[in-house]
């Protein structure tokens, strides 16, 4: 399973290793959420695959993307 960037995943293409459906991150299902370490599974929409993962920022760090990263989208929005 792949660890996903909070910042870009949701704009960036996915392939389903399983059945090999493409499409962007944010077209991805909810998967299992972890309230201990703040980790979000995302599955494949066609074959419920598990595809990957991201672990919600601290906000030093969305304060720091922001900063690098001015007006650019991240599909959160």
């Amino acid at each position: 399973m792949k660890c996903f960037n909070y910042f870009t995943f949701k704009l960036n293409p996915v392939t389903c290793p399983k059945c090999t459906w493409t499409g962007l991150g944010k077209e991805l299902s909810n998967g299992e959420f972890y309230d201990d370490s703040y980790i979000a599974e995302f599955n494949c929409p066609n074959c419920n695959t598990e595809v990957g993962f991201i672990q919600f920022p601290m906000q030093e760090q969305v304060d720091k993307w922001e900063k690098e990263n001015p007006g650019k989208k991240t599909g959160w929005e």
